[in-house]
């Protein structure tokens, strides 16, 4: 082997279409390849839902930025400023349901909203110290600055939310899904799938009742496929994209 043979690390010498910093993009969004065939293209017309971990929602923001779509099914009401909007999570995501880590939560979400999944769970107190009168929706614990003033308040809410959930996933013309983590906190009584631990941002850590899962990748796989087949049985035209995994939809 000569010195020539000898790389410093299995990257040195590659083309820079491998390396994502070396995209022209960057500089110009118009100048984007995506290497590989791609089996469509979005139009600035269409909608674009977007959900999943935290890199969905600057996706969204950017997606805006320059000109597309970025279909927003739960507004805030026209008279609220906009920073009081963005604080109370308005326009963040699509809709208002914070961080979707795992494929899990997102079929859960799904089932959620067209009523095929009722929780034993509703709420959590959200601290200790309120003596139970603010709560705080297990499944989206961090949605709402000091949490909902009662339990009406937050039936209240979520039945809005849902139906802005169920107005995007049926408007949409394209959905962005973002998989983030593979963990989350699974509730023994029913199989309910918290995106924080109980205890975390409201609600008691019982662990006999709710326990740590990491979600191998054939779990993960089958509750994504479920979740596109539930998608697209109510928006068969609807064209999607993932995040972090591969393959086509």
């Amino acid at each position: 082997m000569t010195h020539e043979d000898i790389r410093r690390h299995p990257y040195q010498g590659l083309p820079d279409r491998q390396f994502w910093s070396q995209d022209p993009a960057l500089a110009d969004f118009t100048q984007f390849d995506p290497v590989s065939f791609v089996p469509f293209k979005i139009s600035r017309s269409e909608r674009i839902v977007t959900a999943g971990s935290r890199f969905a929602q600057h996706l969204g923001r950017h997606l805006s930025e320059v000109g597309y779509q970025h279909f927003i099914a739960e507004p805030a009401h026209p008279i609220v400023p906009s920073d009081i909007a963005a604080r109370f999570n308005y326009g963040v995501y699509s809709c208002r349901y914070g961080n979707v880590y795992t494929a899990r939560q997102l079929l859960q979400l799904l089932h959620r909203a067209y009523g095929v999944f009722v929780p034993i769970v509703e709420s959590w107190p959200r601290g200790l110290r309120n003596n139970g009168r603010r709560v705080v929706d297990p499944f989206r614990p961090q949605i709402q600055p000091e949490g909902f003033v009662s339990a009406a308040e937050l039936d209240a809410d979520r039945a809005s939310h849902f139906r802005s959930v169920r107005r995007a996933v049926e408007e949409m013309d394209i959905f962005v899904f973002t998989l983030g983590l593979t963990e989350a906190w699974l509730d023994n009584q029913d199989g309910a799938v918290y995106p924080l631990a109980p205890g975390v941002s409201g609600g008691v850590y019982l662990p006999e009742i709710v326990q740590f899962r990491n979600f191998d990748e054939v779990e993960t796989t089958q509750v994504l496929l479920a979740a596109l087949r539930f998608i697209r049985a109510r928006n068969p035209r609807v064209k999607i994209i993932f995040d972090r995994l591969s393959g086509t939809a």
